[in-house]
């Protein structure tokens, strides 16, 4: 059987999981944001994925999932040491659950795939986008803060259009 689902993911800690899938040639999305949790560091508190939860959701959905299209990121040179430090672990984290899912990654920098939908760095542009080729989960991105959804949506998307996986 034919694995129907492409996971679009926009990594970070307020980044999202998108799972794909052509229903009667109309893209679907289901959108799920990275789970985080708090963990005590030196005193403070601070924001990370939350393994266990990421795991289980892997294995949950792993078995439908024929590719993964991750936003090809890197840490930005004004980025502090620990910021940097927080989002390349957590972006590794993403690559190895797919790779122990034996889920296949194709990675796209941010500038190839925004030209693919005439975007920029403007995030609200990104949720108007997404709307427009999912109209019937635009709620799942009306806040500011849900553009990572809305990217990640995008980016899954582009996979069928790309014919990856």
């Amino acid at each position: 059987m034919t694995k129907p689902i492409i996971l679009g993911i926009d990594p970070g800690l307020y980044g999202a999981l998108a799972l794909v899938k052509m229903v009667g040639g109309t893209p679907r999305v289901e959108v799920h944001d990275i789970p985080i949790h708090q963990v005590r560091i030196n005193g403070g508190y601070r924001n990370r994925i939350d393994m266990d939860c990421a795991a289980r959701w892997f294995i949950r959905h792993a078995s439908e999932i024929r590719c993964a299209i991750i936003e090809d990121v890197h840490a930005m040179p004004k980025d502090g040491s620990v910021q940097a430090f927080t989002f390349g672990y957590g972006v590794g984290l993403l690559h190895a659950f797919c790779r122990a899912h034996d889920i296949p990654v194709q990675l796209v920098a941010p500038h190839t795939w925004k030209a693919k939908y005439g975007l920029s760095s403007d995030k609200d542009k990104s949720r108007t986008v997404a709307s427009r080729f999912f109209p019937h989960s635009g709620n799942a991105w009306t806040l500011a803060r849900h553009d990572g959804r809305a990217e990640a949506a995008l980016l899954g998307l582009l996979g069928f259009t790309e014919g990856w996986g």
